[in-house]
């Protein structure tokens, strides 16, 4: 599909290019991944919104406003990630969110961590991950009807606010950093198991391969391919 770059959504077939639906109710551009949830397309945009589509024909489900006034808090770069009925976003107010995937409205909200548009869900689905602005990782339960933290690590790595996505594969977790530092924890506690400095630039998401290889893209348009044993290309 294609998001908001002229105000509305579209959904393609991939095989022959055929529009099979559109979206025209967007007042802002989006610059995000959208997440396929129990036959939903759902998405934030800059206007301040997360949008929640019928995946089949486009029609709106429910909409839900960030209670953080102003485009620059808006979940416009966010990428969702849903479990156990909750969609769950970190957009730049610095609030975790947790908000009913059939319904739309919130189930709990907090700034108990200091985070921003950097998320990830456990291969489980037992466990939602962020990043906070200054040196932790932390996770949540995605069961919880109110925030529950189930761990928290101070990693050291200084201010960091990119829009780098946390990916578990394989029982480690991944994360790369705005100083390009490339972090692999322990997805139950936490731990780090080693971290490997890669280039002076931003670390994009990275993609596991498996739980001890994984590409890297960073900002200059290059793709590391790194091992637990280091850097390889």
């Amino acid at each position: 599909g294609e998001l908001g770059v002229r105000g509305f959504v579209a959904a393609f077939d991939v095989n022959t290019g055929k529009t099979l639906w559109t979206y025209a109710g967007l007042s802002a551009f989006v610059q995000t991944r959208p997440l396929i949830y129990q036959g939903k397309v759902i998405f934030g945009a800059w206007d301040g919104f997360m949008y929640a589509l019928d995946e089949t024909n486009g029609q709106l489900q429910w909409k839900w406003q960030n209670p953080s006034a102003g485009s620059v808090l808006a979940p416009g770069q966010v990428w969702p990630v849903g479990a156990n009925n909750k969609v769950f976003i970190a957009a730049p107010d610095n609030r975790l969110t947790a908000i009913d995937a059939t319904l739309g409205t919130t189930v709990w909200r907090t700034n108990t961590w200091t985070v921003r548009e950097t998320v990830g869900l456990s291969e489980d689905q037992a466990r939602v991950y962020a990043r906070t602005t200054a040196n932790n990782f932390v996770a949540v339960s995605s069961l919880a009807s109110q925030p529950q933290q189930l761990w928290l690590t101070n990693a050291g790595f200084g201010t960091d606010f990119s829009a780098a996505q946390m990916v578990e594969k394989n029982g480690t977790l991944f994360y790369g950093t705005m100083q390009a530092v490339l972090f692999a924890l322990n997805p139950l506690t936490g731990a780090i198991k080693w971290q490997y400095k890669l280039c002076p630039t931003v670390l994009r998401t990275v993609v596991p391969l498996s739980g001890s290889r994984v590409l890297v893209p960073d900002y200059d348009g290059r793709i590391w391919w790194v091992t637990r044993f280091g850097r390889v290309g």
